[in-house]
Protein backbone atom coordinates (compact mmCIF):
# COMPACT_ATOMS: atom_id res chain seq x y z
CA UNK A 1 0.00 0.00 0.00
CA UNK A 2 1.47 3.19 -1.03
CA UNK A 3 0.99 5.76 1.25
CA UNK A 4 0.09 9.39 0.53
CA UNK A 5 -0.43 12.75 2.60
CA UNK A 6 -4.32 13.55 4.37
CA UNK A 7 -4.42 8.99 3.94
CA UNK A 8 -6.33 7.90 6.65
CA UNK A 9 -5.33 4.35 8.47
CA UNK A 10 -6.21 2.61 11.49
CA UNK A 11 -3.53 3.27 14.62
CA UNK A 12 -3.07 -0.11 16.40
CA UNK A 13 -1.22 0.47 20.12
CA UNK A 14 1.21 -2.16 21.27
CA UNK A 15 0.05 -1.76 24.65
CA UNK A 16 -3.36 -2.64 26.72
CA UNK A 17 -3.49 1.26 27.40
CA UNK A 18 -3.24 2.19 24.05
CA UNK A 19 -6.43 3.79 22.47
CA UNK A 20 -7.15 2.35 18.78
CA UNK A 21 -7.85 4.72 15.94
CA UNK A 22 -8.07 6.18 12.91
CA UNK A 23 -5.01 8.52 12.09
CA UNK A 24 -4.02 10.70 8.65
CA UNK A 25 -0.57 10.75 7.29
CA UNK A 26 0.99 14.30 7.90
CA UNK A 27 4.27 13.47 5.84
CA UNK A 28 5.79 10.78 3.46
CA UNK A 29 9.69 10.52 2.71
CA UNK A 30 11.86 7.57 1.63
CA UNK A 31 11.71 5.44 4.54
CA UNK A 32 9.10 6.80 7.00
CA UNK A 33 5.46 8.19 7.14
CA UNK A 34 4.80 10.76 10.13
CA UNK A 35 1.55 10.51 11.36
CA UNK A 36 -1.35 12.97 13.10
CA UNK A 37 -0.42 11.18 16.55
CA UNK A 38 3.20 12.31 16.18
CA UNK A 39 4.53 8.70 15.52
CA UNK A 40 6.45 7.64 12.61
CA UNK A 41 5.91 4.41 10.71
CA UNK A 42 7.81 2.37 7.92
CA UNK A 43 6.31 2.72 5.03
CA UNK A 44 6.65 -0.67 3.55
CA UNK A 45 5.60 -2.41 7.35
CA UNK A 46 3.61 -0.27 9.02
CA UNK A 47 5.17 -0.52 11.70
CA UNK A 48 5.66 2.74 14.05
CA UNK A 49 9.65 3.82 14.88
CA UNK A 50 9.81 2.72 18.53
CA UNK A 51 13.48 4.13 18.87
CA UNK A 52 15.61 1.76 20.72
CA UNK A 53 12.20 0.85 22.96
CA UNK A 54 9.87 -2.27 21.23
CA UNK A 55 7.34 -0.43 18.32
CA UNK A 56 4.68 1.26 20.14
CA UNK A 57 1.84 0.24 17.43
CA UNK A 58 1.14 -0.21 14.00
CA UNK A 59 -1.03 1.09 10.97
CA UNK A 60 -3.54 -0.97 8.89
CA UNK A 61 -5.60 0.08 5.68
CA UNK A 62 -8.67 0.72 8.05
CA UNK A 63 -10.17 -1.16 10.99
CA UNK A 64 -12.06 -3.86 8.75
CA UNK A 65 -8.71 -4.92 7.65
CA UNK A 66 -7.35 -4.96 11.18
CA UNK A 67 -10.40 -6.62 12.38
CA UNK A 68 -10.55 -9.55 9.76
CA UNK A 69 -6.53 -10.17 10.52
CA UNK A 70 -7.77 -11.00 14.52
CA UNK A 71 -10.63 -13.14 13.22
CA UNK A 72 -8.28 -15.04 10.99
CA UNK A 73 -5.07 -15.16 13.58
CA UNK A 74 -7.49 -16.53 16.39
CA UNK A 75 -9.30 -19.39 13.94
CA UNK A 76 -5.96 -20.32 12.53
CA UNK A 77 -5.07 -20.72 16.60
CA UNK A 78 -8.04 -22.69 16.98
CA UNK A 79 -7.08 -24.76 14.31
CA UNK A 80 -3.80 -25.23 15.58
CA UNK A 81 -4.68 -26.37 19.23
CA UNK A 82 -7.52 -28.62 17.72
CA UNK A 83 -4.26 -30.70 15.32
CA UNK A 84 -3.10 -32.74 18.25
CA UNK A 85 0.51 -34.62 17.66
CA UNK A 86 -1.13 -37.43 15.38
CA UNK A 87 -3.22 -37.80 12.51
CA UNK A 88 -6.65 -38.78 13.31
CA UNK A 89 -8.37 -42.12 12.78
CA UNK A 90 -9.41 -42.26 8.89
CA UNK A 91 -7.27 -39.11 7.88
CA UNK A 92 -5.71 -39.96 4.51
CA UNK A 93 -2.36 -38.63 3.60
CA UNK A 94 -3.88 -36.85 -0.09
CA UNK A 95 -6.15 -35.02 2.64
CA UNK A 96 -3.24 -33.76 4.46
CA UNK A 97 -1.21 -32.43 2.00
CA UNK A 98 -4.46 -30.50 0.18
CA UNK A 99 -4.71 -29.25 3.59
CA UNK A 100 -0.90 -28.07 3.60
CA UNK A 101 -1.82 -26.99 0.08
CA UNK A 102 -4.70 -24.90 0.78
CA UNK A 103 -2.79 -23.09 4.16
CA UNK A 104 -0.12 -22.27 1.86
CA UNK A 105 2.44 -24.39 3.39
CA UNK A 106 5.65 -26.09 2.05
CA UNK A 107 4.90 -29.69 2.28
CA UNK A 108 6.63 -31.90 -0.11
CA UNK A 109 4.66 -34.77 -1.00
CA UNK A 110 6.44 -38.10 -0.09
Amino acid sequence: MNLTVGQELYWVGAQSYSKNQPVTVTKVGRKWATLSNSYRIDIHTHIADGGSYSSPGSCYPNEAAYVAEQLANAAFSKLKNSMGWAPRDGVKIRDIYEAARLLGLPLEAA
